[in-house]
């Protein structure tokens, strides 16, 4: 008489996010080299914890990486040390670094920004020299929902609207952009996993942790789901923000921080687009251009003689030549 067969165990519901994100948005090919961005906070532990996991039925190479920023000395450096702990207990490669946020001439006021560009440049030379073709991010539901709003709060239009992608063209992913971070914690607290708490996160003063603990709340106690629900609109428009770049991209040409004429005789959307492509392409982030920015970058083009010019934020500047517009990143010179 054959046995009955025992309960069917259900999965997870946070390892079952993990799974389809990474699946659904194929982040880590066979035989990837991965560099997880740790910070020791709960987020970037879990998603190290659940990418050691996820080894098992796909190898792949995982290393760890963690910028001390400093801004919190002692605490800082305990962080870095429990990250440094933390990949020797996996038997990972581990890569840290002292960031360096002294001001550039020209370069951003806000401490907040200097970091985020310091993490950004750290991570991408450190997974250039171990050979990692993919930077893992622990960027959650929550997390999208407030870049979302943050967004639209400054203006950004539909760009902004779809938040952040899975997966970058650059090799950035983020296998916990479906998990709320509430889930994260309680999943962190199930199996007696540490982490590391940055006060940081409750001062006010700053723009996303506001949103993160007062708007955010009031959405979701008005309007419940309204955290997935703008998620969600994110998932929606991704696509469709890939097909208007790769139109913007055709517009431009090859010289992709050069706006030729022919920007400025097309549809205003897709111009406006394309301006904002040729910023980036210049070295200068696109966020930094309100929409006052760029139109006054196609009134260059459109209107103005060769010779002239207007300054933009962080110190980069577009010049008007025979050939269109240049935008030239902080520190260039025209010539």
């Amino acid at each position: 008489m054959p046995h009955a067969s025992g309960p069917r165990r259900l999965r997870d519901p946070v390892e079952e996010a993990f799974r389809v994100a990474i699946e659904r948005h194929r982040m880590i090919p066979p035989g990837a080299s991965v560099l997880a961005a740790v910070s020791g906070g709960g987020d970037s532990v879990l998603m190290l914890r659940l990418l050691v996991r996820h080894r098992a039925t796909c190898p792949f190479d995982l290393r760890v990486a963690h910028l001390n920023h400093a801004l919190r000395g002692a605490e800082s450096d305990a962080d870095e040390a429990f990250v440094r702990d933390l990949a020797a207990r996996h038997a990972l490669p581990f890569t840290s670094a002292r960031a360096d946020l002294t001001r550039a001439p020209g370069g951003p006021s806000s401490v907040e920004e200097r970091a985020r560009l310091a993490r950004h440049a750290f991570l991408e030379s450190t997974a250039a020299g171990a050979g990692c073709g993919r930077i893992a991010l622990g960027h959650t539901l929550d997390d999208q929902a407030e870049t979302i709003l943050m967004w639209l709060l400054r203006g950004t239009g539909r760009r902004g609207l779809a938040g952040m992608a899975p997966v970058t063209p650059g090799g950035l992913i983020r296998p916990l952009i479906g998990t709320r971070r509430a889930a994260v914690r309680a999943h962190l607290r199930s199996c007696g996993e540490a982490f590391r708490d940055d006060a940081t996160n409750e001062d006010a003063t700053r723009t996303r942790n506001r949103i993160r603990l007062r708007l955010l709340p009031l959405l979701e106690a008005e309007f419940e789901g309204a955290i997935e629900r703008l998620a969600a609109e994110a998932e929606l428009l991704a696509p469709e923000e890939s097909f208007l770049d790769e139109a913007a991209a055709t517009l431009l040409g090859g010289a992709a921080s050069v706006l030729p004429p022919r920007v400025g005789e097309a549809p205003t959307a897709l111009a406006r687009r394309a301006v904002r492509l040729a910023a980036e392409a210049s070295g200068d982030p696109s966020r930094r251009l309100a929409r006052h920015h760029v139109d006054a970058i196609l009134d260059l083009l459109r209107r103005a003689a060769p010779g002239q010019g207007i300054d933009l934020p962080g110190g980069a500047r577009a010049e008007k030549g025979p050939g269109g517009v240049v935008i030239r990143g902080p520190g260039e010179r025209s010539g």
